[in-house]
């Protein structure tokens, strides 16, 4: 959650001075009440406020007042804390607003531009395709922002511009590759499922933890297919943890069988999750991790996704 204590995701329908709440994340052991509790805001202007965008605030009634939400008294007994806003916009459509509590103060700038490219994808991912957005594809990105565990928001990112770069290096065409993408943006939105004392969990899983884990794909794909614009990624995700030679889950499908996006997510998703620091482990080195994905290339990996990574690794070094 970007280090935040509390974010709210709020969707407009067709009238945009109207929204209500579709996602609300805590970080777990937070104290005190929720500072987003109302289930509905009203905007006279239709956040016409934010059009500049995001703005914080030291209290979560100043930044309403400041970004022309009616306020409410339950406003009050919002944590003492700094507050951000983050508006969901483009032109001429109010797609909804994030909201945002960190205990730090004021609200930390980096978090706060953190956020708002988080939000960005999200918006970019609500009007693709159709060209516009609905409630069922604002509810998916709703839950990858809460599902956003303890991985850094570069993380995020890399995954998803290595899966489109592998794809492209293994001659794909357009549209798988751009299936691809969204399909690694949203790889892990069935995690908004899992209880916080398991996805925050700073240290192994136990093994009752890890099967309640592995349930992440199939709530993923349940997801996805409500949406119609994004129904032909829930079959890349649902198979997101399969293993080239059938020892993953949840199905246990093996070799071509598995979706191409699935298997280059796997091993994207690896690499990005070897190099990279969490709190039970140090990142390995580019050397290390890349001498991983060879020593399971067969057996976990697809041995062609794991040289199409490597290829565009050395590129990436070379250019």
């Amino acid at each position: 959650m970007l280090g935040l204590e509390e974010v709210a995701l709020y969707e407009a329908g067709s009238d945009p001075t109207a929204l209500r709440s579709i996602a609300r994340a805590r970080l777990p052991g937070d104290p005190g009440p929720r500072a987003f509790r109302r289930a509905n805001l009203s905007c006279k202007d239709g956040l016409s406020r934010l059009e500049a965008g995001a703005l914080s605030r030291p209290g979560l009634r100043d930044l309403l007042e400041a970004a022309g939400v009616t306020t409410d008294p339950l406003d009050e007994s919002a944590p003492s804390a700094a507050y951000a806003a983050i508006p969901l916009l483009r032109p001429g459509r109010c797609h909804g607003l994030l909201l945002l509590r960190s205990s730090e103060r004021p609200f930390p700038l980096e978090t706060l531009h953190q956020a708002e490219l988080l939000a960005r994808q999200a918006l970019m991912v609500m009007v693709s395709q159709s060209g516009d957005g609905c409630p069922a594809a604002v509810q998916a990105l709703a839950a990858a922002i809460d599902a956003r565990d303890n991985y850094t928001h570069e993380h995020s990112e890399e995954v998803v511009a290595l899966a489109t770069d592998v794809a492209h290096m293994l001659g794909l065409s357009p549209r798988d590759v751009e299936h691809i993408r969204r399909g690694a943006l949203l790889h892990d939105v069935g995690k908004v499922a899992v209880p916080n004392e398991i996805l925050y969990k700073a240290g192994p899983l136990t093994d009752a933890e890890a099967a309640v884990m592995r349930e992440h794909p199939l709530i993923g794909e349940r997801i996805l297919r409500r949406t119609p614009e994004l129904t032909d990624i829930a079959p890349m995700v649902r198979h997101e943890h399969e293993h080239w030679d059938g020892s993953g889950y949840p199905d246990g499908v093996a070799g071509q069988a598995i979706p191409i996006g699935s298997r280059i997510i796997l091993a994207c998703d690896a690499y990005s999750a070897m190099i990279t620091r969490r709190p039970y482990s140090e990142p390995m080195s580019h050397g290390d991790a890349l001498a991983e994905l060879r020593a399971n290339a067969g057996s976990q990996f697809d041995p062609g996704v794991v040289a199409a990574l490597v290829r565009v690794l050395a590129e990436r070094e070379t250019a």
